[in-house]
């Protein structure tokens, strides 16, 4: 017996897991539904793409998983593609018997996925959406300094990432914080820490930092999104640095706790962040993410999907309260209209006086 083959117990209790999955996800008015589960094009390997639907109603569906599907979805590609070998897909129906009972079936689709069939695959794919992320920052803001900040806590959830700090000839020469590689083709990331612990300098500063990284599920993203979806900036009058301890703890919330920060702001028309730590870390600052909105392009193509360009804005406590009683976006055409936009400036006065 080999693994993933039609007797491997493994693989019978995953069948079981999908189409309990599917039967919890389904509608209660629906009586039968399906689930199919594909390499999604133009990604890396363990990238996964959903169809779930009723028969009866096959144009109605989504291509979001619940979480448990998700998780099922995913036990099985690593079952199947385990050795390498490129994922198949499956499909999984289940239907409602006349005595309550569901009847299943699952099937391999064995089609031609278009993924990377082996990690040289995966390494040049890699590169391109490096090289095409690199060439978009150096038309539309300027050239990239030669050495990036990493993050220690993220040394190998994101061995590939970290954040630049730049001056921006596009831009009149404003100073440029931003991620990247939250768009990179193997992310989300398939690992986390756990047992983080930290220790602090006598001024209360990180100091180090320890941990052990574990395999996970990755959350789901949707496949036409570059990794995570985005790469976030904070744009400044001159250059600074700043921003890098906020970007570094946004990068911490996406790859470690899976905030999900894209939705979230196209869900809430932008988000808030109160008192996040700036500089040394003994100041914090109030932010507003928003795309881009006039000062750069809001959204590139790369080629393993798209990347929204996020700006935080450094605000003050008053725009703030204000967001929170007359939305995110009025806030955001204040700051347009003043003239402030979306650049940082910590001794600016409120737009609101």
């Amino acid at each position: 017996m080999f693994p993933g083959s039609p007797f491997d117990p493994e693989l019978m209790k995953l069948f079981q897991a999908l189409a309990g999955a599917l039967i919890s996800y389904t509608p209660e008015e629906d009586t039968s539904a399906f689930c199919v589960i594909e390499q999604a094009p133009g990604q890396g390997r363990g990238r996964l793409r959903y169809r779930i639907g009723c028969k009866d109603r096959p144009n109605e569906g989504t291509t979001k998983p619940s979480p448990e599907l998700h998780e099922s979805a995913y036990q099985l590609y690593r079952l199947w593609s385990g050795d390498g070998e490129p994922f198949p897909g499956a499909e999984i129906t289940v239907e409602q018997e006349s005595g309550g009972q569901w009847k299943t079936n699952v099937r391999r689709l064995d089609g031609t996925p278009d993924a990377p069939s082996d990690p040289e695959g995966d390494e040049r794919l890699w590169q391109e959406v490096y090289d095409a992320r690199s060439a978009w920052f150096v038309e539309h803001l300027g050239p990239l300094p030669g050495d990036i900040q990493k993050i220690l806590s993220l040394s190998v959830v994101w061995p590939g990432g970290g954040m630049y700090t730049f001056t921006a000839p596009s831009l009149g020469g404003r100073g440029v914080c931003a991620t990247f590689g939250l768009t990179n083709a193997d992310l989300p990331t398939p690992v986390r820490n756990e047992d983080i612990q930290e220790t602090k300098d006598k001024q209360g500063r990180p100091a180090s930092t320890s941990f052990r990284t574990v395999s996970r599920v990755p959350r789901w993203a949707p496949p036409e999104w570059a990794g995570y979806g985005y790469e976030v900036l904070v744009i400044t009058p001159a250059p600074e640095t700043w921003p890098l301890q906020t970007l570094a703890w946004l990068a911490q919330m996406e790859l470690l706790r899976d905030v999900d920060l894209l939705d979230r702001v196209r869900d809430a028309d932008g988000v808030t962040l109160e008192s996040v730590r700036i500089g040394d870390g003994s100041r914090t600052a109030d932010f507003l993410i928003q795309p881009a909105n006039g000062i750069l392009p809001a959204r590139a193509a790369l080629p393993n999907g798209e990347m929204n360009v996020l700006i935080a804005t450094r605000i003050t406590r008053d725009e703030m309260t204000f967001s929170q009683k007359h939305g995110r976006g009025e806030l955001l055409r204040r700051l347009l209209a003043s003239g402030v936009g979306q650049v940082s400036n910590l001794d600016r006065p409120s737009v609101l006086a």
